[in-house]
């Protein structure tokens, strides 16, 4: 472009010149000089145009090659980002779908351990209603006795223990478990029953540890019952002295520990005797094991359990029995 207009303007002064008296012009061939410099800036023009042309078609080209790359990466980059987002999206709905499973088995095990846990205090319900009749039976049999004596003071006081004793076996019979404070007052008319009946061959007493809240704690119901009744009705049956019972409670640990003491032939001597004789094998003792072991099924952590240990002096004496019941709270 600025070639052609170079030519334009010589050939423009250069006809100026031509019209105009000058040495020189006899020489120069007469000619519109300023033709022929359009005709030439028009050439160059068009040349310069061609060529623009050219660079800017390959400019374009060039641009579009590039965009087209760029075009090709952003796809492959939307591709891959579509793949990972899908690979994302199949794990987080096989983690939901995983989630899922294991809320239902969770769901699962819950309604499970709520029917093994419903069905035990079924099957402790059924243990606690066999004892009561046995335990019952027991009562009944002593205040015969009485009246057969003729000694109608002794039944009169007994039958109004039992009576209270009786209210109290009903009214916790349909429960799992009761407050302490309420155990202990049903093995102290227990008690206190037992020893109209054996004329007070024995005596008992019941401590309670201070950090001990009776009326907040709970354990099973008659629980303490079938060993006091053991010690009182085979404990003391072949002694020549007056017998002891010592009934403590104490907690540690998230667990209370029931000890029943008495100071009886023990449990080895009991066993020889019983064996020489025919004595009726006490159920009681047996439903409460195995009521220990339907509580165990309902626990995870802490289990109860029961010991019972034949006491012993330094000569290997008996000197009684010692019952101990854990149970976690």
């Amino acid at each position: 472009i600025l070639f052609g207009s170079l030519i334009y303007t010589v050939f423009t002064i250069f006809t100026t010149f031509q019209k105009t008296d000058f040495p020189v012009k006899d020489l120069l061939v007469s000619i519109n000089g300023l033709y022929l410099g359009v005709a030439l800036e028009l050439v160059v023009f068009s040349i310069a145009l061609g060529l623009r042309i050219r660079d800017s078609y390959l400019a374009t080209e060039k641009l579009q090659d590039k965009l087209i790359f760029e075009l090709q990466q952003n796809e492959e980059f939307i591709r891959n980002e579509n793949t990972i987002l899908e690979n994302r999206v199949k794990d987080r709905i096989f983690e939901i779908n995983k989630q899922n499973l294991l809320i239902e088995e969770q769901n699962k095990q819950a309604l499970l351990k709520q029917f093994e846990k419903e069905k035990v205090e079924i099957q402790m319900q059924a243990l606690s209603s066999q004892m009561n009749p046995h335990f019952i039976f027991n009562c009944m049999n002593s205040i015969q006795h009485s009246i057969i004596t003729n000694d109608t003071e002794k039944a009169s006081t007994m039958l109004h223990d039992f009576a209270s004793l009786i209210r109290m076996v009903l009214e916790n019979s349909s429960l799992p478990d009761i407050t302490l404070d309420n155990e202990i007052k049903l093995i102290e008319t227990y008690l206190k029953l037992e020893q109209v009946r054996t004329n007070n061959s024995f005596n008992y007493n019941i401590q309670v540890s201070k950090d001990i809240v009776t009326d907040f704690v709970k354990i099973p119901t008659m629980m303490l019952q079938p060993f006091l009744e053991n010690a009182i009705w085979h404990g003391f049956k072949y002694i020549n002295y007056k017998g002891n019972i010592c009934v403590n409670f104490t907690i540690n640990d998230h667990k209370i520990y029931c000890e029943v003491i008495d100071n009886g032939i023990g449990v080895e001597k009991a066993k020889e005797l019983n064996a020489n004789h025919s004595v009726r094998k006490s159920m009681a003792i047996q439903i409460i094991k195995n009521r220990i072991h339907l509580i165990n099924q309902t626990l995870t952590d802490s289990k109860a359990s029961i010991s019972i240990i034949d006491l012993k002096d330094k000569q290997h004496n008996s000197t009684g029995t010692k019952v101990i019941i854990e149970l976690p709270i």
